[in-house]
């Protein structure tokens, strides 16, 4: 269905109809992780990928298969920052814009909002502390589902720290230099990429948003590349080591990316 959805194509009554007896007679429980796994999976790169998780919700099976997926349809959020206040329809339209990216980037796009599931309902439509919450529900969906643990450590990342790429040019540089270290991008450079471009889908999946630009993601690689560069070779020639090295490396970093925000124009 996420294939043909674009060209016009409806599952036909009958289907859907079989389908939720399939549903209401415990056929659906009995698919064994891995296949429900590959189905996800290969929905995600698909035309429409929301097309696919809407037909699961439609016949019943979405509830069963992912239902911290389900529980965020109904869920509102402040329509300042969300036009289309129903989470679930947000969480759609971002793996909409995410289909044409790394499957593991799909994914954390997937599950980034998964916390605002649980928040309780005397502080909506305000999600705050969301990222966190969400943690341990991207971890039971990545262990339910055997998913690869690439894929749930860049989920993982995107559900705790999104909100900090959307707001970086707010953010102080030694909290950015954080952010970089806790992303382990120092180490693995590519998942600082892989992270701005699911907080990109994240915040043109919007109702509106659909085709604003995000320099954001350009802003996190700007100073990034600011950060890897520093110059180390006078730390080691100092003698620097251990801890302090540590210390002094970061502070180095912090400096670099300061200079570079500061040369930057403000968005």
């Amino acid at each position: 269905m996420s294939r043909l959805k674009h060209l016009g194509f409806e599952i036909h009554p009958e289907t859907m109809q079989l389908m939720r007896q399939l549903v209401g007679g415990g056929e659906i429980e009995a698919l064994v992780p891995e296949r429900v796994w590959q189905e996800i999976k290969n929905s995600l790169n698909q035309f429409t990928p929301s097309a696919f998780f809407i037909s699961l919700r439609d016949c019943g099976a979405l509830k069963i298969l992912l239902p911290e997926i389900d529980c965020l349809f109904g869920v509102p959020q402040t329509a300042k920052w969300h036009p289309e206040v129903d989470t679930g329809i947000h969480v759609m339209l971002a793996i909409d814009k995410a289909k044409d990216l790394d499957n593991d980037v799909a994914f954390a796009v997937m599950v980034h909002d998964l916390g605002k599931g649980i928040t309780p309902d005397d502080v909506l439509p305000g999600h705050r502390g969301h990222e966190t919450a969400g943690v341990p529900l991207v971890k039971a969906v990545s262990q339910r589902l055997k998913v690869p643990n690439h894929y749930k450590k860049l989920a993982l990342l995107v559900c705790q720290w999104h909100l900090h790429a959307h707001t970086v040019m707010e953010l102080r540089a030694t909290t950015i230099e954080k952010l970089f270290t806790r992303l382990n991008a120092f180490r693995q450079p590519e998942l600082l990429e892989k992270f701005a471009l699911a907080c990109q889908a994240d915040a043109t999946g919007r109702w509106g948003d659909e085709f604003k630009t995000y320099p954001q993601a350009d802003l996190l690689r700007q100073l990034f590349k600011a950060a890897q560069q520093v110059d180390k070779q006078p730390l080691y020639d100092q003698g620097y080591e251990g801890l302090e090295l540590g210390n002094q490396i970061r502070q180095l970093r912090v400096t670099a990316i300061q200079s570079m925000k500061q040369q930057l124009p403000q968005t």
